[in-house]
């Protein structure tokens, strides 16, 4: 077992127990994001689906996946701008997905986007050196 995961990758192997049927093409992407990739996020297209005059920002059943995934595909649609530069390798690779997959990918990307890397460009951005980082 030890010399299979060295040879395929844990993560990988991982994504494979977690999405049965998907090739590796299909599953890189979340083992990019995973690893800590992150291609921006951006500010022109910031809508979201809502409930009740509230946001949906989880999906807790198959009737709000269904409301998600048909607002989305809706939503993409309607938008008039273009991906930009980094939004366009994120589209290369969301292409090979089936498309409750890229949903679930773009929406993971945007959790941990906001979670770890938004923070950190508002500091740099507002001047502040992050903690434990040295300035030399």
């Amino acid at each position: 077992m030890t010399d299979q995961i060295y040879e395929t990758g844990y993560a990988l192997e991982l994504l494979r127990k977690s999405f049965p049927g998907r090739s590796d093409r299909q599953l890189m992407p979340f083992g990019m994001v995973y690893c800590g990739t992150r291609w921006g996020r951006d500010f022109r297209c910031h809508e979201v689906p809502m409930i009740n005059g509230q946001p949906l920002l989880a999906c807790n059943s198959q009737e709000e996946a269904d409301l998600y995934f048909t607002w989305l595909a809706e939503h993409l649609l309607q938008l008039a701008t273009e991906p930009d530069a980094r939004q366009s390798q994120l589209c290369l690779l969301i292409q090979h997905m089936r498309p409750q997959d890229g949903a679930l990918l773009l929406g993971m990307h945007a959790a941990f986007y906001l979670l770890e890397t938004e923070e950190m460009e508002l500091h740099l951005q507002e001047g502040h050196i992050l903690p434990n980082i040295s300035t030399r």
